[in-house]
């Protein structure tokens, strides 16, 4: 059985905490059940989904039920409208042009690359050294990708192409994370 519940205190609180620490504040979310609302409204709910079988509804069975929120708008504005960020007919056709790479073939043959890869990235680090995680895993992401996708490997243009990620996610996470602040601005003046 599913549980669903809305996430304690109140809208504000719960944006402040998020602002600070919003992996905390997700993690903390899957104490409170399968599915939390964030924020309970008719024209636009926001959820955070912790189930796999409301996962799999979501994005699979029942996908046409659900649109993008605000987060996709924004990150539409840096990423460009892909398979992550568009909806309706094009994302239908962008699904059916990739599709073919996630069959299970497919992705079990892309177990050792992932592994190979991974292990290179790890056998460079060094004891007792400090590393941006965050940093690593996105060059191990953009490696793997290249690797799997289009039979590249980016070990040298990695750095900088990760550093252009990178600085698109910072820019959008930025504006998603500042919503709020930027509604007060504009009442406030």
């Amino acid at each position: 059985m599913v549980k669903f519940e809305l996430m304690p205190g109140s809208r504000l609180q719960n944006y402040l905490w998020f602002q600070r620490n919003p992996l905390g504040f997700i993690l903390a979310s899957r104490k409170v059940a399968d599915v939390v609302s964030l924020y309970p409204s008719r024209n636009r709910p926001s959820f955070i989904v912790h189930h796999p079988d409301v996962v799999k509804e979501i994005l699979v069975t029942k996908e046409k039920s659900f649109v993008k929120g605000r987060s996709s708008a924004v990150l539409k504005q840096t990423a460009g409208e892909g398979l992550l960020t568009s909806e309706g007919q094009l994302h239908d056709k962008q699904k059916r042009i990739m599709m073919p790479a996630f069959v299970r073939s497919n992705i079990e043959s892309y177990t050792k690359t992932v592994i190979d890869l991974a292990n290179s990235m790890l056998n460079d680090w060094q004891d007792k050294q400090t590393r941006n995680i965050s940093h690593d895993i996105t060059l191990l992401t953009l490696r793997i990708i290249c690797k799997t996708m289009l039979d590249m490997d980016l070990q040298t243009e990695a750095e900088r192409i990760g550093a252009s990620v990178e600085q698109c996610i910072r820019h959008s996470a930025k504006r998603i994370k500042g919503g709020l602040q930027m509604v007060w601005l504009q009442r406030n003046r």
